[in-house]
């Protein structure tokens, strides 16, 4: 949050970075939302628990907002669940 105040590449900047690599003030989820807002993906291992594979998908904002607000809300756990959820619901729909 703090680094979103600062000109990238200045001191400021850089000295804010060096006290993130030991002693953040934030959580992983915090920093995780940061990263998207600047444009990162994270990909995870392809050695994933069970069935599991990695798909990365570029879906509107204003989408993705609502998504983490049912996170939040608790109605899923995550966005994961919450979108293999719409999927399947999606896929028995098409079957019917």
């Amino acid at each position: 949050m703090e680094l979103n105040q600062q000109q990238e590449k200045s001191e400021p900047y850089e000295n804010l970075r060096k006290t993130c690599t030991t002693t953040c003030r934030y959580t992983t989820y915090q920093f995780h939302h940061w990263l998207i807002e600047k444009g990162y993906i994270i990909l995870v291992s392809s050695q994933l628990k069970n069935d599991e594979q990695t798909l990365v998908a570029n879906i509107n904002k204003r989408l993705a907002n609502w998504i983490d607000q049912q996170v939040k809300n608790g109605k899923c756990q995550n966005r994961s669940q919450l979108i293999e959820k719409a999927l399947a619901q999606y896929k028995k729909a098409q079957n019917r």
